[in-house]
């Protein structure tokens, strides 16, 4: 088991061709500069956008990248664009590609990734002579063609491909480097991203699409063909949203189409082209879309409770290859009492902010704000909002790793309790985190407290501390600082 490059790429990870066009030139470009695979979203049988797209590519990166197509469709006049482009990597997709193809493709310096859904269509690219196959298992977001889950498709694969120089990888919920290492020991070269990519910086998507994946879990997608039934009835994995969640459970489900008789509810510009989104349309939502957002299709895997974060595409690439060397035992900071760790950036809202302040002395201790988002009685709606992800450490022992202003999330972790929180699923992150270390600790701190806050929203406060007196401390205020005399709330007389 090793993680390194594929196809003449310098790593295993490879952007999906996300449509209509999430996975745009800027993303496409971000990747491939970070030493991954960047595969564009091909422009449907459309030469010209097709040829613009690529050279909008092209004065971003000088690195090899892709175009992905979907084989329900003619993309004639696409592939010419892409061999008149003298592209490296042309993706297929949801049907065969024959062997007069894939010669085709070679002739012109092309090499072909077939994506496939099960071991015969795996099968069928091995004898087309294709030089990669994408193994895509049933959790993964976007077109679902199998209906078997990447644990058990990927090492039927790899054995399939055996010792022929056919590399494999992995597709379906991967959004994290303990994914990439899973796949690697089931005998993948690669993972190919999705939903991951889909919250950067880079990624051609609505920024309202963007966040709702910072909130669902793998427990709150489903797989349908609700969408887009007009022009193409498939399966696709999307998030089990108020809109879906109630037209699922129509009495009317198998009939509903997004036809003259549906509603118009969004407007978008695709490849320059301006677009009327019916009800149940299959297309997600780009940044020029408006409209009701919030009743469109949002495909995304089952990973996406691994999503904590919108970040540029580059750091992606960077979490997974330093986090899979880790855990794998490479070189990297790990091996020089660094560790990787949960961490957190807390965001203020600016309506609260100048009127609430607390000072956060240095600890030796990694803190865990582990609170989610949170309510203040609906004085202030959002009080403060936690974005979680994966950030390495320094100079950090493993004896004493971890803190949390949760008291029920250290229980949680200790299992002292029977916790209900409803972002439980990071007490999990947390307990696993906790075991892969010798000696783990966390413990409960009076840190930046709800309580504490909303006592703060009375007094006047500068930006970096709030300064009272010994009279006008607030009584439960003054009842946090006798718990806890480590609190960081400073009385100053």
């Amino acid at each position: 088991m090793k993680a390194g490059g594929i196809l003449g790429v310098e790593h295993g990870i490879v952007l999906a061709p996300m449509g209509p066009d999430v996975s745009g030139p800027k993303l496409v470009a971000a990747v491939a500069n970070a030493g991954g695979l960047g595969l564009l979203a091909g422009p449907v049988n459309n030469y010209d956008e097709t040829v613009k797209a690529i050279k909008k590519i092209k004065t971003l990166t000088n690195k090899p990248f892709g175009v992905g197509i979907l084989l329900e469709f003619d993309n004639t006049k696409t592939i010419q664009a892409i061999y008149d482009e003298k592209l490296s990597f042309l993706q297929v997709y949801w049907g065969e590609f024959p062997k007069e193809r894939v010669v085709e493709a070679h002739a012109h310096g092309v090499k072909v990734l077939h994506q496939v859904g099960s071991v015969e269509e795996a099968r069928k690219a091995i004898a087309a002579g294709v030089d990669c196959i994408i193994a895509q298992g049933v959790e993964a977001g976007g077109h679902i063609r199998g209906t078997v889950s990447l644990m058990a498709l990927l090492p039927r694969i790899v054995d399939l491909v055996g010792h022929r120089d056919i590399p494999v990888v992995a597709a379906g919920s991967i959004c994290d480097a303990r994914g990439y290492a899973a796949a690697l020991a089931l005998g993948a070269k690669g993972v190919c991203l999705g939903t991951r990519f889909i919250a950067t910086k880079e990624a051609y998507a609505n920024e309202y699409y963007k966040q709702q994946l910072l909130s669902y879990t793998e427990q709150q997608t489903d797989r349908t063909d609700l969408y887009g039934r007009k022009t193409w009835r498939a399966f696709v994995r999307c998030l089990n949203t108020p809109f879906h969640q109630k037209w699922r459970k129509s009495p009317d489900y198998d009939k509903l189409v997004n036809d003259e008789t549906q509603p118009i509810i969004a407007h978008s510009k695709i490849y320059n082209k301006e677009c009327d989104f019916r009800r149940f349309a299959g297309q997600v939502a780009n940044p020029t879309t408006k409209g009701e957002l919030e009743n469109m299709c949002m495909l995304a895997g089952q990973g996406v409770g691994l999503v904590h974060d919108i970040v540029p595409a580059a750091e992606i690439v960077k979490r997974f290859v330093e986090g899979v060397k880790a855990i794998m035992g490479g070189e990297t900071p790990a091996n020089k009492n660094d560790v990787f760790a949960l961490n957190a950036h807390l965001v203020r809202d600016t309506r609260v902010t100048k009127y609430c302040s607390w000072a956060s002395p240095k600890q030796d201790y990694v803190m865990l704000n582990t609170d989610g988002s949170v309510k203040d009685d609906g004085k202030w709606q959002h009080l403060c909002r936690w974005e979680f992800n994966y950030a390495r450490t320094w100079s950090l022992r493993r004896s004493k790793l971890a803190g949390s202003d949760s008291k029920e999330v250290v229980d949680g972790v200790l299992g002292n309790v029977k916790t209900t929180w409803r972002n439980k699923h990071l007490i999990n992150r947390i307990k696993a985190l906790a075991g892969t270390f010798k000696d783990f600790e966390i413990k409960h701190i009076y840190r930046e407290n709800n309580s504490a806050a909303d006592c703060f929203t009375k007094l006047e406060c500068t930006n970096d501390r709030c300064i009272f007196s010994s009279n006008s401390i607030p009584k439960e205020l003054n009842l946090l600082v006798s718990k806890d005399r480590t609190c960081h709330l400073y009385q100053r007389s």
